[in-house]
């Protein structure tokens, strides 16, 4: 055979065999067809232990519930919603406020909701046309879930669940 050419012995076959940063021989991918073996597991590491508990009768309490938010209020239902925190969050027409609404029956700095040890609290802060929990004014009053909270034309109803 004058054209043809002969296999040379220790001839590279594969990429992997040549390749400048081919991995070792035992971290190789499996070829196709056969079954890859899973690199051994290392142990696990020891877990610190807790610290004890407080010895002078303190009690560990939740200060914040998860899910706490205030809803705005349109015709086919919220139109969005606001989650609350440990931080007061502040309601006006103020761009500085945290629940910013450009309305002119809001006051720039409404009102505000809070968290203490009753829970959440709306509190008006002076405005001139008032705040309303359940359509009742107040200047400060408990939150519970599904009070509607109304600011000038704007409602607001508050979710705690």
């Amino acid at each position: 055979m004058a054209g043809a050419r002969a296999r040379r012995p220790g001839r590279i076959t594969e990429w992997r065999d040549w390749h400048p940063f081919r991995p070792p021989r035992g971290e190789l991918p499996a070829k196709k067809g056969t079954k890859a073996t899973p690199p051994p597991s290392l142990p696990a590491a020891p877990q610190p232990e807790p610290p004890p508990a407080p010895d002078s009768g303190w009690e560990e309490k939740t200060v914040a519930r998860s899910g706490a938010r205030l809803e705005l209020l349109a015709e086919g239902g919220p139109l969005w919603e606001f989650t609350l925190g440990l931080t007061p969050a502040t309601i006006g027409r103020s761009a500085d406020c945290t629940i910013h609404v450009p309305s002119d029956s809001v006051s720039r700095r409404h009102a505000e909701v809070l968290l203490d040890s009753r829970g959440y609290v709306v509190r008006d802060l002076g405005s001139n046309n008032g705040t309303f929990v359940n359509e009742e004014q107040v200047t400060e009053a408990k939150l519970k879930d599904g009070d509607v909270v109304r600011i000038g034309l704007t409602s607001l109803v508050f979710r705690d669940r």
